[in-house]
């Protein structure tokens, strides 16, 4: 049962004053907490510094110039870009924070509207539940200041992108089961369909999965435990349940297919198709165990810090609120994300595996889940003070006030600046409280401050940690535009693609020899010198290697067969036996940048010099040439027949020159010798992201091998006539050639793109017009006891 309507309610302008104060106040305490991370540069952590501000920033610059990102030509030799689950394609805040502002505005941007939309949301959901500001207010503070939110803020933006968005999904699901009118509840719809197709856009897989179960979950409680008034038979709740799980779901659906169509197009030709490989490194990691959860109240250097006074709210919030507030769903939920955080089995670890995939996806990191565990904490810390009576507060208050004392005591003396900011904004608060008509709110008020400065705190510790920390979990202040500025090497390779596409990769002896991800060191200015973790995104080269989750497993088998091992799932780099394997020749990785100075262990660094001429010198790099590379294009005149799998073999141990030879696993087009081989000529005329236009002459029928990877979405075009496009190589592409002088074209055309970008905008149109026609019926039946049912306020003031 939902909170019933307040018997006196305040004036309309009262309570909308006191929401706007209340919203005013998170985002200055938003603005507090972030101020240390906003100044003084930016606070990076080692994910959003070797993925998503590349991409991002990738994403930013093709939609100033008013492109479709499909393909990114800048690392992995060429990968998907809107097909990348985790692109930022379709994410809204990302679309718009890095198309309309610099790289370190935006990144500024970015985090800060991310943790405002998390408070603002908890807000808002607690308040349509039934909460009166105050505990609103504290649920908001709860969950958009809990140590896992605002260290995913800085280290993992798809983690705090679920998160941000959760709120939004039971509020427009619950808003929709209480609508009484087709276009409020379409309206309704439409928001849970737009905050579950943000969640897709942010994250495909593990955390829009958790999402689904958030929403489902809480819309079966809603029409069939709990269901709204005049729905009371078996088979009106289970209509209830059809209607608007598809209401919520062709929105969601509609909104979410521009990112949706590529991505489940792309992932049949990846290395995750169907979940995490559970052969690679790092693929499953062990879940949590009992021993672990004190974690949720350590202060320091934890990243899962809750909070004593919210948490000690939250275990009594099931028996204060009772059945008000969606209190038993929000109990069952944050057991079940404690259950489903440990590695299992457990009955509900079986019950849940049924569904399809989440037995792949959720083993490899079940502590994800934990999620939706800080939600329903929050909501249940809010639903506890709003239903406790007012006179029972007081000693409320004291038992939080003397357990915050006590963490404050265990302290240092001594205090920053910053901290002094937060106890003064604390002060403000508790005067801010004391000025309204009742001494409740006062009560409300210091507990909202003792629950901030003690968030407040445990985060400051935590990050300052988190700086101290040299390894891969810690954080970095960073100018942003001097972090990805070129040096003399990116200059030098910058120059030399002017004469034509060419492509490079970084390399460290050390790294791969002390078992060292490369992403580990990213700050490290002898590993940024190297050019490495997706640093040519940003920098407009060409890199075969790169740090990314989701790859082509064509180009993942090569980068493995060279290496002559696997590496852990996130990266593609070349290791010291891959430095000389004649499969990095059909890339085109004409450049390889190393250290300057070569330590008397690195054998193959010395190798590699003898065969390989220094083209570049500076401080802490050299950049070498292979020359025996093989060029961008080139024509051959014969061809093989290979079953899948089998062209790595044949080249990897030289038994075919690809040269002369492709492979195929076609059938080969007719080929034959030219009188003489000089006659083959083979010019890239034009190389952009998404086309690619070569002109190229045969004396005799021959095949055009590009090095560029074959992908579906790639049409060729002969003399401006679509022509067959071979797999080559094991991930290259043919063309056939009669003989003679022709205009060949690579396009990038991808029809799930278009199309889903198509559906997307008709879907967003839509959801508008429903908001205008829903506005409307309203301001028409406000009076009349039609349309929305009104939003059950509690008290403003406790």
């Amino acid at each position: 049962m939902i909170t019933r309507p307040c018997a006196s309610w305040r004036p309309r302008a009262a309570r909308y004053a006191y929401d706007t104060l209340a919203v005013l106040a998170l985002a200055c305490l938003t603005l507090l907490m972030k101020w240390p991370l906003l100044t003084g540069g930016t606070m990076i952590g080692v994910d959003p510094a070797t993925y998503f501000y590349p991409m991002y920033s990738y994403l930013g610059e093709s939609l100033r110039s008013g492109d479709l990102p499909g393909w990114n030509p800048y690392h992995l030799s060429g990968a998907p870009f809107a097909a990348d689950p985790q692109s930022g394609w379709m994410y809204l805040p990302a679309m718009l924070c890095f198309t309309l502002l610099p790289l370190a505005a935006a990144a500024k941007s970015f985090m800060f509207l991310t943790l405002l939309l998390t408070g603002l949301a908890a807000y808002a959901l607690a308040r349509v539940l039934g909460m009166s500001v105050a505990a609103a207010l504290l649920a908001g503070i709860a969950y958009e200041f809990s140590g896992r939110m605002v260290e995913r803020n800085v280290g993992c933006f798809a983690c705090a992108g679920v998160a941000a968005w959760l709120p939004l999904v039971v509020l427009g699901t619950e808003m929709a089961v209480r609508s009484r009118t087709w276009p409020s509840r379409g309206l309704w719809w439409g928001l849970a369909g737009l905050a579950l197709s943000q969640e897709l856009a942010i994250w495909l897989g593990q955390g829009a999965y958790y999402a689904l179960l958030l929403f489902g979950g809480y819309l079966a409680y809603r029409t069939l435990i709990s269901p709204p008034e005049g729905v009371y038979s078996l088979r009106a709740r289970v209509e209830a349940l059809m209607l608007h799980g598809a209401g919520v779901a062709v929105f969601a659906c509609g909104l979410a297919v521009a990112g949706l169509l590529p991505r489940l197009e792309y992932n049949r030709f990846s290395n995750l198709a169907g979940g995490y490989e559970g052969g690679r490194e790092q693929a499953v990691s062990p879940g949590w165990t009992v021993d672990a959860w004190p974690t949720f109240l350590e202060r320091t250097t934890s990243t899962s810090y809750i909070g004593g006074a919210v948490l000690a709210l939250a275990v009594v919030g099931p028996l204060l609120a009772g059945r008000r507030m969606a209190a038993p769903f929000w109990t069952a939920l944050s057991l079940a994300s404690l259950v489903l955080s440990m590695s299992g089995p457990t009955p509900l670890h079986a019950l849940v595996y049924v569904l399809p995939l989440f037995e792949r996806l959720h083993p490899h990191a079940p502590g994800r889940v934990h999620t939706l565990l800080y939600l329903g904490i929050a909501m249940l810390a809010g639903a506890a003070w709003s239903a406790l009576p007012a006179r029972r507060r007081t000693p409320w208050l004291l038992a939080v006030a003397v357990q915050s004392g006590l963490l404050l005591l265990a302290r240092e003396a001594s205090v920053s600046p910053a901290v002094q900011l937060a106890i003064l904004a604390a002060v403000v608060l508790v005067w801010a409280g004391a000025l309204l008509p009742s001494w409740r709110a006062a009560v409300s008020g210091l507990l909202l401050s003792v629950v901030f400065l003690d968030l407040f705190i445990a985060n400051t510790s935590m990050i300052a940690h988190r700086l101290a920390d040299p390894g891969a979990q810690g954080f970095r202040k960073v100018d942003l535009q001097a972090y990805y500025a070129p040096n003399g090497a990116a200059a030098f390779l910058r120059e030399k693609s002017r004469n034509g596409p060419s492509r490079y990769f970084g390399y460290h002896p050390s790294i791969p020899r002390q078992n060292i991800l490369y992403r580990a060191p990213f700050a490290d200015p002898g590993v940024t010198a190297l050019q490495v973790n997706n640093r040519s995104t940003v920098l407009g080269l060409q890199d075969i290697t790169g740090y990314n989750p989701i790859r082509l497993s064509r180009y993942d088998e090569l980068i493995d067969a060279a290496n002559g091992r696997p590496q852990e799932y996130r990266e593609a780099y070349v290791y010291e036996r891959g430095l000389n394997s004649p499969l990095l020749d059909l890339l085109n990785a004409r450049y390889i940048v190393v250290p300057a100075v070569s330590s008397p262990g690195w054998s193959e660094l010395r190798d590699l010099e003898e065969s390989n001429p220094v083209v570049y010198r500076e401080g802490n790099v050299r950049v070498l040439e292979n020359t025996d590379v093989l060029p961008r294009a080139w024509i051959v005149h014969a061809a093989q027949t290979v079953r899948s799998g089998e062209a790595l073999s044949l080249l990897s141990t030289g038994t075919v020159d690809p040269a002369t030879t492709a492979l195929l696993e076609d059938p080969p087009p007719p080929l034959s010798w030219p009188s003489g081989i000089k006659g083959d000529r083979a010019e890239i005329e034009l190389h952009e992201p998404d086309r690619i236009r070569i002109r190229a002459q045969t004396s005799a029928p021959g095949l055009l091998v590009l090095s560029e990877m074959h992908y579906p979405a790639w049409k060729a075009y002969l003399n401006d006539t679509p022509t067959h496009l071979y797999v080559a190589d094991h991930v290259l592409s043919g063309i056939a050639l009669p003989a003679g002088a022709h205009t060949v074209e690579l396009r990038f055309e991808s029809t799930t793109l278009r199309v889903g970008t198509g559906i997307t905008l008709a879907s967003y149109a839509l959801l508008a017009a429903l908001g205008i026609a829903a506005g409307t019926a309203w301001t028409r039946e406000r009076y009349r006891g039609r349309g929305v049912a009104p939003i059950r306020y509690g008290p403003a003031g406790g």
